[in-house]
């Protein structure tokens, strides 16, 4: 989960000036990149990011998720 969580956070606080990100990206991003892999599969399986290709994009679900953690 704490892959997860980490990959997740990473595409939020980096979505306003992207939409795009790579496998490759995201892999140097994590702490480990092969556990990378599975947790983009699991974010993509509950419906917070979706593959195309290469590479990820996040869901109106991830967009709203986030929203509602700030919400004051």
């Amino acid at each position: 989960m704490r892959t997860e969580r980490e990959i997740l956070l990473f595409v939020l606080r980096s979505s306003d000036d992207k939409l795009w990100w790579s496998l490759e990206e995201i892999m140097r991003e994590a702490s480990d990149p092969i556990t990378a892999l599975d947790a983009v599969a699991l974010l993509c399986t509950v419906g917070l990011l979706q593959r195309r290709g290469e590479y990820v994009i996040l869901t109106r679900a991830a967009l709203r998720f986030a929203q509602l953690l700030t919400w004051p």
